[in-house]
């Protein structure tokens, strides 16, 4: 567990009472005007955080760290529908997401014919799970930040999320795509 979640840089040992961190939380919720779009919820609490061995390697642990009971857990919701939105909303050509293995092959047959001669493609494979819980946050603040400014150079402005369903749609000006 040590290795897992203390000697883990993503992971960031905290001196304060739960109580205090949720006080601290709720002030930067306020703070960045989330709660004009979710109230914090009161009676949130953070998850307790545990591992789970992996699939293959049952010697490899993964680590979990539960935040349904969070007091912003749905406005996180919410800016997870947005992220995605402009995550699949991409050019292909600008990125390799996949929704599921079935679309590799029509991937790579696309950008083969799409290649000149004396050019090859490479690939790689990654564990996303496996990566995802050892990125930074500073890591994925920029990845945010590329995503965000290629999007304002496609004149967009923001993402509208309905409060109720799952609609998500990029706003352009004052009208919307999507």
């Amino acid at each position: 567990m040590n290795n897992l979640f203390l000697n883990n840089s993503v992971f960031l040992p905290v001196s304060e009472s739960e109580d205090d961190v949720l006080i601290s939380c709720r002030k930067q919720y306020d703070d960045g005007k989330f709660s004009t779009i979710d109230k914090w919820n009161r009676k949130g609490k953070f998850g307790r955080a545990y591992g789970l061995p992996k699939h293959k390697d049952v010697l490899r642990w993964r680590p979990i760290c539960p935040s349904y009971f969070e007091g912003s857990n749905a406005e996180g919701k919410r800016v997870a529908r947005a992220v995605n939105c402009m995550l699949w909303r991409i050019p292909d050509a600008m990125h390799f997401n996949l929704r599921s293995t079935t679309e590799v092959m029509t991937r790579i047959y696309n950008i083969n014919k799409g290649l000149k001669k004396d050019e090859v493609l490479v690939g790689g494979s990654f564990d996303i799970k496996e990566m995802f819980s050892n990125f930074s946050h500073q890591f994925i603040l920029q990845s945010l930040q590329w995503m965000l400014e290629f999007w304002k150079s496609q004149v967009f402005v923001g993402v509208l999320v309905c409060l109720r369903g799952k609609k998500v749609r990029l706003a352009k000006g004052k009208g919307e795509d999507g």
